[in-house]
């Protein structure tokens, strides 16, 4: 009788195994105190190949990059105008064979492509403009650009709620 842990990897199968997993955050804003903390989150955590983050503000910087944080790739986007905004891409090691990006609109519409061997994926981050109740014309040329942005780009079918009341 063998007793230990139990391998179940054989009991899968392959597209359970190869299963990308993704996170999405609105993390309202980042700070300097609460950037460490969410680094070593994202360096120790095990549920997420990509974890795409939302209103950044400039807590990671005034314009878009990139660099590691741990192993973990970064790309941002941020509005050096409007620091009420930012997205984020973060790529786990294991997509990292080749990373590229755009941001489409600064701090709003962020594109990152993760090639490896086996696979290509790409990350569309976007961070809608608030809703300005005394300015609908706007919100809806604000999200008509976001969207005209993102089809342009790719063909692509994009499902969501967008927070729209009527």
């Amino acid at each position: 009788m063998q007793t230990g842990v139990t391998d179940t990897s054989a009991l899968q199968g392959p597209a359970e195994r190869a299963r990308l997993k993704i996170l999405t955050y609105n993390i309202g804003g980042i700070s300097g105190e609460a950037y460490p903390v969410f680094c070593d989150w994202l360096v120790r955590q095990r549920e997420a190949d990509i974890v795409m983050v939302q209103e950044l503000h400039w807590g990671c910087g005034q314009s878009e990059g990139t660099w590691l944080i741990g192993k973990w790739q970064a790309v941002v986007s941020a509005d050096p105008a409007n620091r009420f905004c930012g997205v984020g891409i973060f790529v786990s090691p294991r997509l990292q064979a080749e990373v590229g990006f755009c941001s489409w609109i600064q701090g709003r519409l962020l594109h990152v492509r993760c090639e490896t061997q086996k696979v290509t994926v790409d990350v569309v981050c976007l961070y809608q403009w608030a809703v300005d109740e005394r300015q609908p014309a706007v919100n809806e040329g604000r999200r008509q650009q976001d969207f005209m942005q993102i089809l342009q780009v790719n063909q692509l079918v994009l499902l969501n709620t967008w927070s729209l009341s009527r």
